[in-house]
């Protein structure tokens, strides 16, 4: 019957399968899928034998699908209806019907019902776009078949209801059937297929173990979506890097073989994540809590939480299908939760340019649309943007408690199944880290946080360690006195009145004390280093410093905020430091033979900062 096909709108955009010409192999993918004994029901009927297939399967996995289908079909026992039954294909992804063309293509169809009328084998006509149904045109040559006896329709779909195409007549025709995603013993022998010819092209060897490395490294780090074609795009990549090694090494008498490292470094030139950054189920909590302390400071609860939390996101022995990892950061502002963030991404992937926060309440009612600033470069994006472009992005919301009803309800779908759906497209955020902050709990932890607080003045001040910064300071940990778990337990139920019981089931609550004079005076002495980075950069001038200045700035600090009775922002108390260093720059501006090394102290009384230009080489603390 396809044979009299020839030079047709199905030869040229279709693709023709016979049960004859399957390989009855041992091993092919979806050879044993769950649901070909519901599919074959529908198709053997006499009536209402059309079906939807909705899935998000791509051009790859239709083929072999349909392959796989069609060795079914070879079985014995199959109804009469779909015995030697033959398929096309209709791949009609770039499809444009011109007006000269209509004519031909009516023909086409008219030539098929005729052959269809006497033919002794029906044809399963399957289709990869399922909106050619909202084709003027098209459907109406598509309805000459719908009734016909001898054929049957299967149609892809990414859509999860049918009823979208807005065709209410062709419910009645179609059965929907939801397949079932790929499991991951089809997925490698999809891989396996298109290795053979990665082999070939490349003139390399591709071991086995480097497909699942490659589609575990994908899924992580490239898409959500098209995994498997983004996956044989990196072997794709990587195997001409390593055929380009044979060509360098002219004693090389074998096959050069596909490396991780050479998969590695081509996966971290797409993603500029240094390759030691680029890990699957390798995470380290000694390394991240060690590397977290060094920026993050006062919260030993919140980062030994946060490092838990993380560990049991890559070790994925639990099942879930929200985000990678969704984190619910509470406490009092100011106690460095978007600090945490920072170093979270820094950790993590060794950039900053991928973490995006919003300060809510915002006017857009859409996540998707919901705008979000980069960090690094202040530009701003969709989420919509964001998780399209980098599905392994770290999302910060802040004050979510403030956020509007319907973007609770878009975070609730996201917590829950990692996705959200907006015009017929899915937008996944399995890989994304999702941040949530909320200064919910924060009274009762700054009740908790004086209980826990040692009596710092009390506590004499090592002037040889300021100076030489040859120990590390003693101070107290929170966890010390409560896990970091007891401390979640005390603001967990305000947090539970305030959102769905469901998210927050979901949610890993990462508590933020307020801030000691130890963590404040470590804060102090970073913004001074970063500092003297500044000015030693942008103008030559080592920066230095006293040792009681620290304890100085640190005590001014902690009285403003005992004066205003809540925790504040660490960089406006600093104004006076900034003020001083200023004018003591400026004043020097047009001075060509200025020294180059600045010393700020204390002034007589030990009230104010002074800066002191330096002519010569003296001791100076700088911070650590």
């Amino acid at each position: 019957m396809i044979g009299e096909l020839s030079n047709t709108f199905f030869t040229q955009y279709g693709k023709y399968f016979s049960s004859q010409q399957i390989k009855k192999a041992s091993s092919i993918p979806f050879k044993d899928h769950p649901q070909f004994g519901v599919l074959i029901d529908i198709l053997s009927r006499k009536d209402n034998h059309h079906v939807v297939l909705h899935s998000e399967y791509s051009h790859r996995m239709h083929i072999a699908f349909i392959e796989a289908l069609l060795l079914n079909l070879t079985h014995e026992h199959i109804p009469y209806p779909l015995q030697d039954s033959e398929l096309i294909y209709l791949d009609t992804e770039n499809l444009i019907v011109n007006e000269t063309e209509t004519s031909l293509i009516e023909k086409n169809f008219q030539d098929l019902k005729r052959l269809l009328d006497f033919a002794d084998k029906n044809l399963l006509l399957v289709l990869n776009r399922y909106d050619l149904m909202n084709d003027t045109f098209l459907k109406k040559q598509f309805a000459r078949l719908f009734n016909h006896h001898k054929c049957r329709f299967l149609i892809f779909s990414p859509r999860f209801n049918f009823d979208n195409l807005n065709q209410p007549y062709l419910a009645k025709l179609f059965s929907n059937l939801h397949l079932t995603a790929a499991t991951e013993t089809d997925i490698f022998l999809l891989l396996k297929q298109q290795r053979t010819e990665l082999e070939n092209y490349h003139h390399v060897l591709i071991p086995d173990e480097l497909l699942s490395q490659a589609y575990a490294l994908t899924e992580r780090y490239l898409s959500a979506t098209d995994i498997l074609e983004k996956t044989i795009q990196l072997l794709d990549s990587s195997a001409a890097r390593a055929g380009a090694i044979e060509r360098m090494d002219n004693n090389t008498q074998f096959k050069p073989v596909l490396t991780t490292s050479i998969l590695i470094n081509v996966l971290s030139n797409w993603t500029q994540i240094p390759v030691t950054h680029l890990q699957i189920n390798k995470f380290k909590l000694s390394e991240f809590t060690q590397g977290m302390h060094q920026r993050v400071f006062g919260q030993e609860a919140a980062v030994t939480a946060l490092g838990n939390a993380l560990q049991q996101a890559n070790a994925r022995v639990q099942h879930h299908t929200g985000p990678f990892c969704s984190l619910l950061f509470a406490g009092p502002e100011h106690t460095g939760k978007r600090t945490t963030a920072l170093a979270l991404s820094e950790q993590l992937f060794k950039q900053l340019h991928l973490l995006y926060f919003a300060a809510l309440p915002s006017k857009q009612h859409s996540i998707l649309d919901l705008q979000l600033q980069r960090c690094t470069d202040k530009r701003y994006l969709t989420l919509r943007e964001i998780i399209s472009q980098t599905p392994y992005a770290i999302i910060l919301l802040e004050n979510i408690h403030h956020a509007a009803p319907a973007l609770l309800e878009d975070i609730q779908k996201i917590l829950d199944t990692g996705l959200i759906h907006d015009e017929g497209c899915a937008y996944h955020f399995h890989q994304s880290i999702l941040i949530l902050s909320t200064t919910l709990g924060s009274q009762r932890l700054g009740i908790l946080a004086q209980s826990l607080s040692p009596n710092e003045d009390a506590q004499p001040v090592d002037l040889m360690q300021l100076i030489m910064n040859e120990q590390k300071e003693n101070v107290l940990s929170q966890h010390n006195l409560y896990s970091p778990q007891e401390i979640i337990d005390e603001i967990l139920p305000e947090i539970s009145a305030s959102f769905p019981l469901t998210a927050c089931e979901h949610l890993h609550v990462i508590p933020f004390i307020p801030l000691n004079r130890s963590a404040v005076e470590q804060i102090t002495r970073l913004k001074l280093k970063l500092l003297g980075k500044m000015l030693d950069s942008r103008y030559g001038i080592e920066l230095g410093y006293a040792p009681e200045v620290i304890r100085y700035l640190a005590n001014e600090i902690l009285a403003k905020q005992d004066a205003e009775k809540q925790v504040i922002d660490t960089d406006k108390a600093l104004k006076q430091l900034y003020f001083v260093i200023e004018q003591a720059v400026l004043s020097q501006a047009d001075n060509k033979n200025r020294p180059n090394q600045l010393f700020m102290q204390l002034n007589e009384t030990g009230q104010l900062l002074r800066c002191d230009w330096l002519s010569m080489t003296a001791v100076r603390q700088h911070t650590p």
